[in-house]
């Protein structure tokens, strides 16, 4: 009986409070979330580096891997020019050269 009584009379104050300790805790996890970004991803690594790891066949053939095509293109037009008229599973690049040569760049041809 006390306590109902005790509650039904200071109610605004535990409703304030309570509100203001919700949103420190919204306005905390908010900040919270925010403070680590993730790091971007390469196209190489979101694109390439799975099939590309020397273990792969494709075709009855090992896919080469990125030491591999550093040492066969010497320049990331060179690079593209090979890649952007090659099998269909790297359509996720949609055979653009531009994308091509960003990677190129990415895994050190060229410069």
């Amino acid at each position: 009986m006390l306590i109902a009584m005790i509650h039904s009379r200071y109610r605004h104050v535990f409703n304030k409070w309570s509100l203001s300790l919700f949103l420190l805790l919204i306005c905390s996890l908010f900040f919270a979330s925010s403070c680590g970004k993730p790091e971007s991803i390469s196209l190489w690594e979101r694109h390439c580096a799975a099939c590309h790891d020397g273990k792969t066949i494709l075709n009855g053939k090992v896919v080469i891997n990125r030491e591999q095509m550093k040492s066969k293109y010497k320049t990331p037009d060179e690079f593209s020019n090979a890649c952007a008229g090659t099998a269909s599973c790297m359509d996720i690049l949609k055979h653009d050269k531009k994308l091509f040569i960003e990677v190129a760049k990415e895994i050190g041809i060229g410069g």
